[in-house]
């Protein structure tokens, strides 16, 4: 039996971890698959995913968030044994590179040149948002498959009485507004995922407004200090809560804390490339989302949740939740827009659905 591993930039609970061992059980009845995590520094993975490749001398490669430590290890098995090669995508490396701000020009250029040639060589190209498969499209790839993001329905599911865990964490009485993510600070543009939700609550502290309304802030990151800094410098931080990370198992529960749940994506070519994990773990929660009217959302929710969102920072955006935000709270009813959106991930993000496709794109294309 041929062999098909699956190389991973990231460990094993993280989204691409959980992503690998849910599709990997789609091609076991034709392929023998392992999987293979990021659990070192970046050198030590790279040359342990080497080893890896010489050992198995694998037929199939899939690159799941792909990196340098998963894209140098598949190349040299594409040039060794002509293995094939699946990597699947979310954003553009380069792009993120500029923005981000933390690398160097010569690494940046690195990234641009090795992102290109793996594009090339690929026999199968995943992409995770619509407007992804497009940008592939135009540019005349013939072999781009769009997989969004998933989320196991089974696993994370509302909770129909939440309140003795709101309880513990002081929220028995309050509204609260949340996000989930990586909190990963760009030094470019002073920002990161729970931005908007610590100057939301600021500018609800500044105006007096007479709503117990709190933060919620889900994810771990080099962000999460400095969100916490700018708090405490406004006066915010018993408003704010950080969870900080939460095993796949248990974000169901933490998202039950969250009365309203936000996606934040900026307006250019990165954030209408992305479905992003978040979205279909707040739909199978039933939850009520405002989302930045940007990518693969538009079209998939509701157009009352959908704000509106200029360029890569815009600073009237904290505004507009606010606004939003205040509404809701005062008139609960609104939040029942939400009570059928765990159908839509049933049947746009369910892993057993995305998984069968990966297996029927394999089996079409490989066997």
């Amino acid at each position: 039996m041929h062999k098909f591993l699956f190389l991973v930039n990231g460990s094993p609970e993280s989204w691409a971890g959980i992503r690998a061992k849910r599709f990997s059980g789609f091609v076991d009845d034709f392929y023998q698959t392992a999987i293979h995590y990021k659990t070192e520094t970046k050198i030590k993975t790279v040359l342990k995913f080497i080893k890896v490749v010489l050992k198995n001398k694998p037929s199939l490669i899939y690159v799941l968030q792909v990196g340098y430590v998963n894209s140098i290890p598949a190349l040299l098995a594409k040039i060794i044994f002509k293995t094939k090669i699946i990597i699947d995508i979310g954003d553009i490396n380069y792009e993120v590179g500029k923005i981000n701000g933390d690398r160097l020009w010569i690494e940046i250029m690195f990234i641009k040149n090795m992102e290109k040639l793996l594009w090339r060589l690929s026999n199968i190209i995943i992409v995770r948002g619509t407007y992804h498969k497009i940008y592939f499209d135009v540019l005349g790839y013939k072999n781009v498959y769009f997989i969004p993001d998933g989320v196991d329905t089974n696993v994370v599911k509302p909770i129909e009485d939440s309140g003795a865990f709101r309880k513990e964490f002081g929220l028995d009485d309050s509204f609260t507004v949340g996000v989930l993510g990586s909190i990963n600070w760009s030094k470019s543009l002073e920002m990161c995922y729970g931005w908007e939700i610590v100057e939301v609550i600021k500018l609800l502290n500044d105006m007096d407004v007479k709503r117990k309304i709190k933060g919620i802030i889900i994810g771990e990151g080099d962000g999460v200090p400095i969100l916490k800094k700018k708090a405490e410098e406004y006066g915010i931080l018993d408003k704010i809560i950080f969870l900080g990370n939460v095993k796949y198992e248990e974000l169901y529960k933490y998202i039950s804390l969250m009365d309203i749940c936000i996606s934040t994506q900026t307006n250019n070519i990165l954030g209408w490339m992305r479905t992003t994990g978040k979205i279909p773990i707040y739909l199978s929660c039933n939850k009520y989302i405002l989302a930045t009217k940007v990518g693969t959302v538009v079209g998939l929710l509701p157009e009352a949740m959908l704000v509106p969102y200029s360029g890569m920072k815009d600073l009237n955006y904290p505004l507009e939740l606010v606004d939003r935000i205040c509404k809701i709270y005062d008139n609960r009813d609104l939040l029942s827009l939400g009570n059928n959106s765990r159908e839509i991930a049933k049947k746009h993000f369910e892993y057993k659905i995305l998984g069968e496709k990966v297996g029927d794109i394999v089996r079409n294309s490989f066997q």
